[in-house]
């Protein structure tokens, strides 16, 4: 019996023993899934968070671009204060040597009266009879056969320049005054000074040449200077020297063309309120690379090519309308 009674024994402490180790074993693996299940849970949530930063600096990186855009498209002029003194007629211009009209503008941004009345006399050859008050903040600025209605510059336009000057620019009354000299006061003195615009600029061929006169107020255009160091010589250069420039679809291939009207401008910008850099005749053959549907709009259509002269050795680019343009072919096909 005894036997009997410590064989039941043994059979039930190893039954139980069995019984404990399934429940550790259940044990362990419910507490295994748990901590997987957490383990995987926190992976997604970390990845959750690296989705939703990826998103959030995408829309900052776009934010940005925009804004830069905004900024590339929103260059400003700052206009200066023009209070007109006085005229004068009835000058001699014949010096220099322009038939027809003439049209012209000075600035004497660091003088004194006394000093801005010997320039003109001498440039000129006219007398400032009547004194006008200057003190630290103005300067005197003329216009010759046109009055000013508006002077302005672009501050970005010192990075244009060799020595960090900006350009004063004129916009003139559309009557004509032969032979007058307009006198005016001007505040603020600029913190940039007024470069030379007679010696780095094309103003004398613009306005008497080609009769390119701004009679309102012009889109900036870095590429007004044609005097000084070259581009990569400016040491106010920067990154991107075309960044305020039109964009321009390029052609699959380059085409050929030729100028269709009698006359036609090639230009700095996709509108002719912009520097003539050229004045083209019927015939005179081009290189197309590109387009932009963004240009001025002429008779409704505002396609402008841009093109390269091909008739002789200068090479020059810019663009023009597409009315003046008939395109042939491929240029390699020539």
């Amino acid at each position: 019996m005894l036997q009997k009674e410590a064989r039941r024994n043994k059979v039930n402490m190893i039954n139980n023993c069995r019984l404990l180790s399934r429940l550790l074993k259940i044990f362990w693996c419910t507490l295994l899934i748990i901590s997987l299940g957490a383990i995987v849970t926190a992976c997604a949530e970390e990845e959750v968070e690296n989705m939703v930063e990826k998103r959030n600096f995408a829309e900052e990186e776009s934010e940005n671009i925009i804004e830069e855009q905004n900024f590339i498209e929103e260059i400003n002029p700052t206009f200066l204060n023009l209070e007109y003194m006085y005229s004068i007629e009835d000058i001699d211009l014949s010096r220099h040597g322009v038939a027809g009209e003439f049209t012209w503008y000075e600035v004497y941004d660091i003088h004194t009266f006394e000093d801005a009345k010997r320039f003109i006399s001498r440039d000129y050859g006219v007398e400032l009879s009547e004194n006008i008050d200057l003190d630290s903040n103005s300067f005197i600025a003329i216009s010759i056969g046109r009055g000013l209605q508006k002077l302005y510059y672009f501050e970005e336009s010192r990075y244009d320049t060799f020595n960090g000057q900006v350009f004063a620019r004129p916009v003139f009354e559309r009557e004509y005054s032969p032979n007058t000299i307009f006198v005016y006061r001007v505040t603020p003195l600029p913190q940039y000074s007024f470069i030379c615009h007679r010696t780095f600029t094309d103003d004398f061929g613009q306005l008497n040449i080609f009769n390119n006169i701004p009679f309102e107020v012009w889109d900036y255009d870095g590429s007004i200077q044609t005097g000084g160091p070259e581009p990569e010589e400016r040491p106010f250069q920067r990154e991107n020297d075309n960044w305020q420039r039109p964009p321009w679809q390029e052609f699959e291939e380059v085409l050929s063309g030729y100028i269709n009207v009698q006359e036609a401008d090639l230009r700095s910008m996709s509108t002719r309120n912009s520097i003539v850099i050229r004045r083209l005749s019927q015939g005179d053959e081009l290189i197309i690379y590109g387009y932009t549907e963004d240009g001025e709009d002429i008779d409704g259509n505002s396609r402008w090519y841009y093109v390269r002269t091909s008739m002789d050795s200068s090479n020059q680019v810019g663009y023009i309308h597409s009315s003046f343009v008939t395109v042939i072919s491929s240029a390699d096909d020539k």
